[in-house]
C-alpha cells in the first residue's frame, strides 16, 4: 500500500478530522466580547494547538498581515483613529483550506472559528508637550509661538487636536505648565488673562521697540568717544 503514491482511505481520514472539529473548537479561549471594549491595550486568543491552528486578524475588514499567526493584537502598533472599530480574528486549521493537499474537501467551516469585538478608541486628551520630552515647559511655548496661525499638528503646537494652533492651545499650555506630559489640566485660565497674553505675544512678534531720542541723537552726533578729551 505504501507504493501507491496516493493517500490511503482519504474518505475515512476526512471523516475523522470532521468528527474531531465537531467536538473541539479551534480556540480554547479569547478576550471577552460580551460588551464593547474602550481603549483596550490588546486582544488575545488561546489556540487549541498553536502548531496546527493558524490565525488571521482583521480591523474594519482589512487583514493585518503583520499579526498573522499571532495570539494577540497590540493596539499601540495600529495607530487607529478615534471612534468605533470592528476587530475580528479567524482561527483555522489550514489542512481544510488547501485545494491541492488539503485533507478535508467538504464542511471546511468546521475547521475555522471567527470571533469579533467592537472597540471604541477615545480621542486623545489635551497635550501641550509639543516636543514629547515628557514635560510641559518653555520650549513647548516657543513651539506654540512658531506654529501660531499655521500649525496643524501636536508637534506644531496644536494642543487640543482641532487642527489649528490658536489661543485655545495656549490655554492648554498655560494650565499644564510644569506638569508631566499627559497630566490632567488644572482648569483653563480666565479669558481675560489669555487675551492679554495673546495680545502681548502678537505685539512682541509684530513690533520692535522704537529707538529712544537719546539713541537717535547719539547716532547723529557720532560716537560718544568723539567728545572725550
Amino acid at each position: 500500500m505504501r507504493s501507491l503514491g496516493v493517500p490511503f482511505n482519504a474518505v475515512s481520514r476526512e471523516k475523522l478530522i470532521l468528527d474531531i472539529y465537531a467536538r473541539v473548537h479551534p480556540l480554547d479561549s479569547y478576550t471577552s466580547n460580551s460588551s464593547m471594549l474602550i481603549d483596550p491595550a490588546s486582544l488575545s486568543i488561546t489556540r487549541v494547538d498553536s502548531s496546527v491552528i493558524n490565525s488571521q486578524w482583521f480591523v474594519d475588514g482589512v487583514l493585518e498581515t503583520s499579526s498573522a499567526g499571532m495570539d494577540s493584537l497590540d493596539f499601540a502598533s495600529l495607530d487607529l483613529s478615534a471612534g468605533l472599530h470592528t476587530v475580528k480574528v479567524r482561527a483555522f486549521d489550514p489542512t481544510g483550506f488547501d485545494p491541492v493537499n488539503g485533507w478535508v474537501r467538504m464542511n471546511q467551516t468546521r475547521l475555522e472559528q471567527f470571533v469579533s469585538w467592537n472597540v471604541m478608541i477615545s480621542p486623545p486628551g489635551p497635550d501641550a508637550d509639543f516636543n514629547a520630552d515628557g514635560i510641559v515647559d518653555g520650549v513647548d511655548f516657543l513651539i506654540w509661538q512658531r506654529g501660531l496661525g499655521s500649525g496643524t499638528t501636536l508637534a506644531g503646537g496644536d494642543a487640543d487636536h482641532d487642527g489649528n494652533v490658536d489661543v485655545s492651545d495656549l490655554a492648554v499650555w498655560t494650565s499644564t505648565f510644569g506638569a508631566a506630559s499627559g497630566a490632567e489640566t488644572n482648569g483653563v485660565p480666565e479669558p481675560s488673562i489669555l487675551v492679554v497674553l495673546f495680545a502681548g505675544l502678537v505685539g512682541y512678534r509684530g513690533l520692535a521697540p522704537a529707538p529712544s531720542r537719546s539713541t537717535n541723537l547719539l547716532k547723529k552726533l557720532g560716537s560718544p568717544s568723539a567728545f572725550s578729551s
